[in-house]
């Protein structure tokens, strides 16, 4: 088995960029797909036998377990998490064996397909990174409500706004002697994710714009994370008052 030869076979395959040989003879395989933080995600074709089930044995060698790992995110830790994890293995048919994921191919013409279900595998693994963004959110949720509280402000939280055709859900909407305002909060543990979910209240907050509806617009973001790219906050500053969860006395003039 020759890296010439298994690139001579992806050549016509537009999922697989480079292809080359490592260490103890794997050829790697780099695909289009990548990780949430932007990385290509890889897979091996090992250069074993271990198997009599078929002639080529792909693996992730572990990366995409890694790549939780950095981000924070242990798969095993959690009821909910195993569940999702074992329903992707299921859905996919490819093979856990430790830490490391696996797809076989019974024949070289194969491993184009195989490479695809692997590759597309590792990603919905790796997506279990956004099962902790909600936590985070939940946390900074909770800080702002607390923030709210203290300036005895009255509010509610998870409100539905009636917007005509269609109905907003904001995180909290605060009432006071002169406005109301609907406010929304980001918090993310990094860049993918808080630029994901920047977006998602940008799109809300336009919608609360074309509305009738007289309310200010405020997001809060958890300033504790370092992970907000300064056009998304740009961007939804054109649309709301954008606040850092640390600046206390601002977010009592504001709100007031």
């Amino acid at each position: 088995m020759k890296s010439a030869d298994i690139k001579a076979l992806m050549d016509q395959f537009s999922l697989v960029g480079e292809v080359d040989q490592v260490s103890h003879g794997h050829i790697r395989i780099e695909t289009q797909l990548k990780y949430p933080d932007g990385t290509s995600i890889e897979v091996f074709l090992l250069n074993d036998n271990t198997t009599q089930q078929s002639a080529f044995r792909l693996s992730d060698l572990g990366q995409t377990t890694a790549w939780l790992l950095t981000a924070q995110v242990k798969p095993w830790t959690s009821k909910k998490r195993k569940t999702l994890l074992s329903d992707i293995i299921r859905s996919s048919g490819v093979i856990q064996r430790d830490a490391t994921l696996e797809c076989l191919a019974d024949h070289m013409s194969d491993l184009p397909q195989k490479i695809s279900v692997l590759a597309q595998c590792c990603l919905r693994v790796a997506d279990l990174t956004f099962t902790k963004r909600t936590a985070l959110q939940t946390v900074a949720k909770e800080e702002i409500e607390e923030l709210i509280a203290d300036l005895e402000i009255s509010y509610e939280s998870d409100v539905e706004l009636d917007c005509g055709n269609r109905k907003i859900k904001v995180d909290f909407l605060t009432q006071s002697n002169k406005k109301n305002s609907a406010i929304f909060a980001l918090s993310a543990m990094n860049a993918t994710s808080a630029h994901h979910l920047a977006t998602d209240i940008f799109f809300l907050c336009y919608n609360l714009k074309t509305s009738s509806r007289p309310d200010q617009r405020v997001t809060i973001f958890d300033d504790t994370k370092d992970v907000y790219k300064e056009a998304d906050l740009e961007r939804l500053g054109d649309l709301s008052t954008v606040l850092p969860l640390s600046d206390r006395s601002s977010l009592q003039a504001v709100l007031n």
